[in-house]
């Protein structure tokens, strides 16, 4: 079993982002869990002669969410990048829709500066 140490400490000089970056992360994995009921259970584009739900929401915004919120905690730079590979095909599908769910292709952005905030924050920490 593995322990999740989430810390809220503030800094002596202030804010400091990096001691906040597993919440990059985290927001970005709710958004896209936000994506995944909104595709799943509230789409407005459903066809209801179809039996249920399509699996690639599933598979390419809940899954990879899942994910992004455990190596956020864990702060594990290598998941991460994995979640920013894997999210970006339904990102760029996202961005290439014609209305307000374009807006929905940050969740990629979200999971590559969480990448980014990470690996700096790592590198700190070996110095």
């Amino acid at each position: 079993m593995f322990s999740i140490i989430v810390e809220l400490e503030t800094g002596e000089r202030g804010f400091n982002i990096f001691k906040r970056t597993s919440f990059v992360g985290i927001i970005g994995a709710l958004f896209a869990i936000t994506v995944w009921v909104n595709f799943t259970y509230l789409n407005p584009y459903d066809n209801p002669t179809m039996a249920g739900p399509l699996p690639y929401p599933f598979f390419l915004l809940f899954l990879p969410a899942c994910l992004a919120i455990y190596s956020s905690l864990t702060r594990n730079q290598k998941w991460m990048f994995v979640t920013f590979l894997w999210s970006v095909p339904m990102s760029m599908f996202m961005y290439a829709m014609p209305d307000i769910s374009s807006l929905f292709s940050m969740i990629s952005v979200f999971y590559f500066s969480s990448f980014i905030l990470i690996r700096v924050k790592n590198k700190q920490r070996t110095v």
